[in-house]
């Protein structure tokens, strides 16, 4: 495959943080180590950038291209891989003209190109929703680059909390601030890191926050470069994700293998968390239930000194694990060389 030409296409620069976009990040520095002849093409204009490549090129679009109308259809013969995080559809925050259009999309796209994926669930998706049985994709879980960052002190209790996510509704932060209201008087702080992808609701969460009376407890920084991710995990004392939905968190990996005990709803890889005992999943998506399990681990140094053990132990796949699966895959497609 090192005489192929490849091109992963985007409509976010490489270096916009987002779970995904580190993914990316990973994905593209993996296919260089391994020889490939890769670019990457932030576009505004995925249809013009599709249409440009020619038909040797290995065309990898990134699933939030799915957001722009194309004649996929047009394209068929082409070389082109879906690099699916989570379909499109999934996130609520379309009117309805622009959902129906997406989703006659998805089901072009998810019946005729290869997958490369990072978790089960957004296969399981495009069955539940579109009764499409996916047999040409395969699974490349989110792994830790082997230079990263470990935590090396811990405080006797939680204070400082981290939550890492592009703002939209499905990342929950609505639920974050609402579980964080019924732990107003207790001693804690949250930074929340990430791109401001849906501006109205940005608005509302910070007139929800003023409401709330959490203006000095609730605080968000912005993005942050990928390549400070680890810096900054170390930095604070708990990771919250209490998302509606993820495909497979890359951003609870990341804590993993900085050793920062984490707190999330039943989403992504849950069940392998659990089946780890690492971190402690939440048994509800109600605020004040999350809240509840939350106050323990904040009042009890024993449970949140049980909850760091639970994770500083585990060791995360490298992008070295992956690689190979993931240059496998690719030439098998075409039968390249």
């Amino acid at each position: 495959m090192k005489n192929h030409k490849l091109v992963l296409l985007n409509t976010l620069p490489l270096d916009t943080i987002s779970g995904g976009n580190v993914y990316n990040s990973n994905l593209f520095k993996a296919f260089k180590k391994n020889g490939a002849k890769i670019s990457y093409k932030f576009t505004e204009n995925v249809e013009e950038s599709i249409s440009k490549q020619d038909d040797k090129t290995i065309i990898i679009v990134d699933s939030i291209c799915l957001n722009h109308k194309i004649n996929w259809e047009k394209y068929l013969t082409k070389k082109i891989i879906i690099l699916l995080h989570l379909p499109p559809s999934a996130d609520d925050q379309k009117n309805n003209e622009k959902l129906n259009s997406i989703i006659e999309d998805e089901k072009v796209v998810f019946s005729n190109f290869p997958i490369i994926t990072a978790g089960q669930s957004s296969i399981n998706y495009i069955f539940t929703n579109y009764k499409i049985t996916v047999q040409n994709y395969v699974l490349i879980p989110p792994a830790i680059s082997s230079n990263w960052q470990k935590k090396k002190e811990y405080s006797k209790l939680p204070k400082k909390f981290l939550v890492v996510g592009t703002i939209t509704k499905r990342k929950g932060y609505t639920r974050l601030v609402e579980t964080l209201h019924y732990l107003k008087n207790k001693d804690w702080i949250c930074h929340c890191y990430g791109s401001i992808s849906d501006d109205d609701l940005f608005q509302e969460l910070n007139e929800l926050i003023l409401q709330k009376g959490l203006s000095d407890k609730i605080v968000f920084k912005g993005t942050m470069a990928n390549n400070e991710m680890d810096k900054i995990i170390c930095q604070y004392d708990l990771l919250l994700q209490l998302s509606d939905e993820e495909n497979n968190s890359v951003v609870i990996l990341e804590s993993i293998a900085s050793g920062l005990p984490f707190i999330s709803t039943k989403v992504g890889n849950y069940i392998y968390f659990n089946e780890m005992k690492c971190g402690l999943i939440t048994n509800s998506f109600e605020s004040e239930k999350i809240a509840k399990e939350l106050e323990l681990v904040l009042l009890d140094d024993k449970k949140y000194s049980s909850l760091i053990d639970s994770t500083k132990n585990i060791k995360p796949n490298s992008w070295n694990d992956n690689s190979n699966k993931l240059i496998d895959f690719i030439t098998k497609q075409w039968q390249l060389h």
